[in-house]
């Protein structure tokens, strides 16, 4: 067992009080799991470069420190699965790509629809699982340039870890 994690004994009991059942838990120690953000886009985004990371800018929640506003990404700060949320609305008259890079690498795309709409926007919606290790980076990111991505905190980038992971040091690559 690592040094973070340790063992209660857990007792249901009826309304009698009698004893139901009786079980041992093992579980890490409060707050060592608990990695969760969540970041809006307060301005309006303009002549975003080719393959540029969206920054959003206005970070609510950042638990675990892994959200990083200037560099637009989230780090893993621990191995497990995670659940990323994205909502990205683009400009009035104008369409907008992104993608979800885990690493670098694109896992997913999206596409907003805006062009032709005179008043109105169009927004993207995505919700991701992903397995990552310590370490590891999301980000949003443009994926044309020129692109405008509308900003009021319409716009957001969110996570959380669902269950860490431990890795096995033996495993290499």
């Amino acid at each position: 067992m690592s040094t973070d994690e340790s063992k209660r004994e857990e007792t249901t009991q009826h309304n009698d009080g009698e004893d139901a059942v009786k079980r041992t838990v093992s579980g890490r120690h409060a707050g060592t799991d608990l990695v969760a953000f969540f970041a809006t886009l307060s301005q309006t985004a303009e002549h975003l470069g080719a393959h540029q990371n969206v920054l959003f800018d206005n970070i609510i929640t950042n638990v675990g420190s892994g959200y990083n506003q200037h560099l637009g990404g989230f780090t893993a700060p621990v191995s497990g699965m995670y659940v990323f949320m994205t909502t990205v609305m683009s400009q009035t008259g104008h369409n907008a790509h992104f993608q979800l890079l885990r690493n670098g690498h694109v896992v997913c795309n999206m596409y907003v629809g805006g062009k032709g709409y005179t008043y109105n926007h169009d927004a993207s919606a995505g919700s991701f699982v992903l397995q990552l290790s310590k370490g590891d980076v999301v980000a949003i990111q443009n994926l044309d340039s020129g692109e405008i991505l509308f900003g009021g905190h319409y716009s957001y980038f969110s996570g959380f870890l669902l269950k860490a992971i431990e890795e096995d040091p033996s495993i290499i690559g």
